[in-house]
């Protein structure tokens, strides 16, 4: 795993107010980092916004937002929970619901210059993950 990436999850988790439950039980959430392209912040940061918008008409849990302040090269993180079974479904259903025009094939690609995506199992604590290692043992 990349250890900014490792860093921006441990960082993130502690900042974190509340939470996040993935909708799969397991406790997997998907962290990413994203860079903009030159000049796509703000289109990126739409994309993200309709994302949003998507999901929570979709009844589909949100994603957790964070923006870059200081360090690595990373312009936002992102937490999402693990998919579920039919979302694909739940979300193209909600963009025509919202009226919203199906993405065309390489939009996204084309806001995103770097991307980095890894699964974390929390929020927990040092505590509980000795616990699962001692178990496991």
């Amino acid at each position: 795993m990349n250890k900014f990436v490792a860093m921006a999850a441990l960082g993130a988790a502690i900042f974190a107010t509340q939470p996040v439950a993935a909708q799969s039980g397991d406790g997997e959430l998907i962290v990413t980092t994203y860079q903009a392209v030159p000049d796509s912040y703000v289109a990126l940061l739409e994309w993200f916004d309709r994302i949003d918008r998507v999901r929570a008409e979709a009844g589909l849990e949100p994603i957790r937002h964070y923006s870059h302040r200081n360090g690595a090269s990373w312009d936002f993180l992102r937490i999402a929970p693990q998919a579920v079974d039919g979302q694909s479904e739940r979300m193209r259903a909600a963009t025509e619901r919202l009226g919203l025009p199906r993405p065309r094939p390489g939009q996204f690609r084309a806001l995103v210059q770097s991307r980095e995506d890894t699964i974390v199992a929390g929020p927990t604590t040092a505590a509980a993950i000795l616990a699962e290692i001692a178990e496991n043992q």
